[in-house]
């Protein structure tokens, strides 16, 4: 089991955790408030994922994850920030040769 961690904005929170679900995974959300503490900004969703059904799930948040509407994510050991189309594909091609 590994930790996914992803950052985004408010209005592509709830499609990344609805895309999350549908892969029965549960995520913990949380807000992270501008200094001032008057808006919500940018949301954390938390989840734990198995190594073997990362793949799947990062396929199912890739178009996500590359049009600019995630910051950043983490999977384990692993960061991107503004990630790519091509980091997303070599990380899942990453993923699958750890869960073999």
């Amino acid at each position: 089991m590994e930790t996914l961690i992803i950052t985004c904005g408010a209005e592509v929170a709830d499609e990344v955790d609805a895309r999350l679900r549908a892969n029965d995974i549960t995520a913990q959300r949380s807000p992270r408030r501008n200094i001032d503490g008057a808006a919500a900004t940018t949301w954390v969703l938390v989840a734990g994922v198995a190594v073997q059904s990362a793949p799947a799930i990062l396929n199912s948040l890739r178009d996500l994850l590359t049009r600019k509407q995630v910051g950043e994510f983490t999977f384990g050991d692993v960061t991107i920030s503004n990630p790519s189309p091509e980091d997303v594909a070599e990380l899942i091609e990453v993923l699958r040769t750890r869960g073999q």
